[in-house]
């Protein structure tokens, strides 16, 4: 193995100058060969692989305008998909013909929650995958994105007529557009969730590591893997600004006090700025064409990831709201995604880089352990969530059927804020595992197949919904106290299988890698790796 000295005396580049800084993190002044070959031309030597910090690299404008619409996107199917539990569940309150509760229960069509919880979930799961097969195999990117727009356009649409005075009085005439309409909007959601982080991400064009000089002096090397998760983190944190944005303006003012016919509406208008910015930028947007050429362990998270938008909702409402409104307690979630992530991109991984803290060095072995760390997260948020719901049985004055009493604002003395520790612990169990997982999927698949994989990563695709219909039978009182446990279990045990299949195999990744013991873990703008 060349030593760092060796290396350095066969370089004639600025490796002591000052760097040009550049605007992204990191990005400095490239080193020259003794032959006057450009530094991207020649790979880091063994010793710079080891010791070198990685940073990412430029991010293109192109990748930035996807971000953002991706962020429209979330303000309008979370503004709308956060009521579709109390449209769903909770019956339409006294003398309403708008489905508006004020200082109530706002609700429309009054169906159980065992059903509610089925409708919202199973068929966005079916769909994720077969928009990817579409778009790794016969659209493209880019077309399946718009064409799935126009589903999701017509789906808001709908979905707003299900909800207007004169049809929410009647549940049953209401029921048949609303599902008209979340058949639209899942054949559209299919459609964007799992090409929208691969389109981003192909902005990245793939480069060779090259070994720069920082404006302070430092060598590191200049990472194409860490620019891609670097705006991975960029696009989870943003997606969620959009999510907290629509939920609390449709949860706190329009469906409270106007009614739902308005929470439909206002996404339907704001999706519609979506595809535009997209065909604005179709000239700069890099996406590989179709190919008809050619899953996991996640599929046993989402069980717990989708109680957020189900039983979670459902036990607030049987808990002391303090004035709020039962669902708006779901934006603690995408706000501390919008926390973590940049902290773990920014502070977390960073410091322990710089501190020279050991890590496994093959990288497939550090992304599976951070997954892992991912489900242990879940499954501890679900813990906290069974122990609540103990709590709200002992104290609710309907006993173990708490639902009964929601609307009586004495039915339990238990704060609704208790809740607080399940959503925090469940971003932090995305931002480890899905962000990770989007990142692993995309650089270990074939072009013609990312889609397909990230769909699998997203939604676990169906497999992850069989598993939460399997729940369904104890997602009403007076189970809920074992659905919370089941489905904690079940990401124990994933984190128990990723992590042991990633142990199993460390040494054969340590030899495919070519790194043959322990070095200083690296910054690759939010994942610690060699």
């Amino acid at each position: 193995m060349r030593s760092m000295a060796s290396q350095l005396e066969k370089r004639t580049g600025n490796s002591s100058s000052t760097g040009i800084s550049d605007k992204h993190e990191g990005v400095g002044t490239p080193e020259a060969s003794a032959d006057g070959r450009a530094a991207a031309e020649i790979p880091p030597s063994d010793d710079e692989l080891c010791q070198l910090r990685r940073i990412p690299g430029r991010i293109p404008w192109a990748a930035f305008a996807i971000v953002i619409v991706e962020m429209l996107e979330r303000f309008s199917i979370n503004g709308a998909f956060v009521v579709f539990m109390n449209f769903l569940q909770q019956p339409l309150p006294p003398n309403s013909k708008t489905g508006a509760g004020f200082q109530g229960q706002s609700g429309a069509l009054g169906m159980d929650q065992r059903m509610s919880t089925a409708i919202t979930f199973l068929w966005m799961s079916i769909a994720a995958l077969f928009g990817a097969v579409v778009a790794d195999q016969f659209l493209g990117r880019y077309k399946t994105l718009q064409w799935s727009n126009l589903a999701t356009i017509l789906g808001y649409v709908v979905l707003t007529i299900s909800a207007v005075p004169s049809i929410i009085i009647h549940p049953q005439r209401a029921l048949i557009p609303f599902l008209l309409g979340v058949i639209l909007i899942g054949f559209g959601f299919g459609g964007i969730k799992p090409n929208i982080a691969t389109l981003v991400v192909e902005q990245i064009p793939d480069t060779k590591l090259r070994v720069v000089t920082q404006k302070n002096g430092q060598r590191v090397i200049v990472d194409t893997t860490a620019t891609r998760e670097r705006v991975l983190l960029y696009f989870y944190t943003f997606i969620h600004i959009g999510s907290v944005a629509g939920m609390v303006s449709m949860v706190s003012t329009v469906r409270k006090y106007v009614g739902f016919w308005l929470s439909f509406a206002v996404p339907s208008i704001i999706f519609l700025i979506y595809p535009w910015i997209l065909y604005n930028h179709r000239k700069s947007c890099a996406s590989p064409p179709p190919s008809r050429s050619a899953g996991s362990e996640t599929q046993f998270e989402w069980p717990a990831l989708r109680q957020m938008g189900s039983n979670m909702v459902s036990q607030a409402a049987t808990m002391n709201l303090g004035g709020f409104p039962n669902d708006i307690f779901q934006n603690v979630n995408p706000v501390f995604c919008v926390i973590l992530a940049p902290l773990y991109a920014h502070l977390n991984y960073p410091a322990l880089a710089r501190l020279g803290l050991r890590f496994p060095p093959p990288r497939r072995i550090a992304e599976g352990r951070r997954i892992a760390e991912g489900f242990l997260s879940a499954a501890s948020s679900m813990a906290v969530a069974a122990t609540i719901q103990h709590f709200v049985y002992s104290t609710s004055t309907c006993g173990k059927y708490a639902n009964r009493c929601a609307s009586d604002i004495m039915n339990t003395k238990l704060s609704v804020w208790l809740q607080f520790p399940v959503y925090v612990l469940l971003a932090n169990s995305e931002v480890l595992a899905v962000v990770t997982g989007m990142e692993y999927a995309y650089s270990e698949t074939p072009t013609n197949m990312r889609s397909l994989v990230l769909a699998v990563i997203y939604l676990t695709g169906v497999g992850g919904s069989a598993v939460s219909q399997a729940l369904v039978p104890l997602s009403e009182d007076p189970n809920l106290v074992w659905n919370y446990v089941v489905a904690g279990v079940l990401s124990f045990i994933a984190s128990l299988g990723v992590w042991w299949f990633h142990g199993k195999n460390e040494e054969v990744e340590k030899q495919q890698t070519g790194v043959v013991g322990p070095v200083h873990g690296m910054s690759h703008g939010g994942r610690m790796t060699a």
